[in-house]
């Protein structure tokens, strides 16, 4: 498996040469690709990646924004986020259930629920191919089954919006709205044993700071752990 970010750069004004687009993952395996996400900084630019897919975490504009009726390929997300994107007159979307995984090519891709917004229910995903397992969710508070979501990761992709403070906008009807720091995430990922975190979808906590500073203090909060622990960037390859 081979990942590449194509964007690291959450739902702020702020932009760096390291985090200049909006969040996006691509993942390859065998003869395999897809996309993670496509959101506004994506539109009129997906066709030169030629994914075999794109898988929706969820409807915020960041995410999900760049699609449009000239998306060369299918486009997957739940039901919840369909409701939202289908405005973008998709050509052709493929509905996901939570728990039901799908095959793509030499991929298999799960989606569960995660707690995130009220208004664009979001999912992570757990994406597998014959070696490895990875989990990919920038916008997270809560994972609603993160003992199965997380069983036996390789690596886990997380929310960067924070670094050791909560962002909790509201809670309704028992569902926490916002983001959860990297500081809890880290913590997820000792509880299930995994051994490598990558940051992504980046707030202006981390593009607001020095590179180096940034990168010095998740490696330092990594290591409380025993997490090895980095922030993507832009154009970041890592093979698994």
């Amino acid at each position: 498996m081979k990942l590449t970010f194509l964007g690291t750069r959450g739902n702020i004004k702020i932009k760096s040469k390291r985090h200049f687009r909006h969040s996006s993952l691509l993942v390859e395996s065998g003869s395999s690709k897809i996309m993670i996400d496509a959101g506004l900084d994506w539109k009129s630019k997906i066709k030169t990646l030629n994914p075999d897919a794109i898988f929706i975490t969820h409807a915020h504009p960041d995410h999900a924004g760049g699609l449009s009726p000239k998306t060369p390929c299918p486009v997957f997300t739940t039901p919840e986020s369909w409701q939202e994107i289908k405005k973008y007159e998709i050509e052709e979307c493929r509905l996901i259930m939570p728990g039901d995984p799908v095959i793509a090519g030499d991929l298999t891709v799960e989606a569960f629920e995660v707690m995130h917004s009220l208004k664009a229910p979001a999912v992570g995903f757990r994406i597998s191919d014959d070696e490895h397992t990875i989990f990919y969710v920038p916008d997270v508070v809560k994972i609603k089954k993160e003992k199965k979501a997380l069983e036996g990761i390789d690596l886990y992709i997380g929310d960067g919006a924070l670094i050791k403070r909560s962002l909790l906008v509201s809670k309704k009807k028992s569902t926490d709205v916002g983001h959860a720091p990297i500081i809890m995430q880290l913590q997820w990922c000792k509880k299930n044993k995994i051994s490598r975190m990558i940051v992504t979808n980046c707030g202006t906590e981390i593009t607001s700071i020095d590179p180096h500073e940034a990168d010095t203090i998740i490696n330092q909060l990594g290591d409380q752990v025993r997490v090895i622990t980095m922030i993507a960037y832009d154009g970041l390859k890592i093979p698994l």
